[in-house]
């Protein structure tokens, strides 16, 4: 299986998601979402 990419070429790890605002999204085991901003 191809590893998903972000929109800059960097690899998302397992549960994490590219927003369309350029902010990341994480998904925990337990259902719960945390949404870090993009500092780059």
């Amino acid at each position: 299986m191809a590893s998903r990419k972000d929109s800059k070429g960097r690899k998302l790890k397992d549960g994490e998601t590219e927003r369309k605002d350029g902010r990341y999204q994480y998904r925990y085991a337990l259902g719960k979402r945390q949404t870090a901003h993009n500092i780059c």
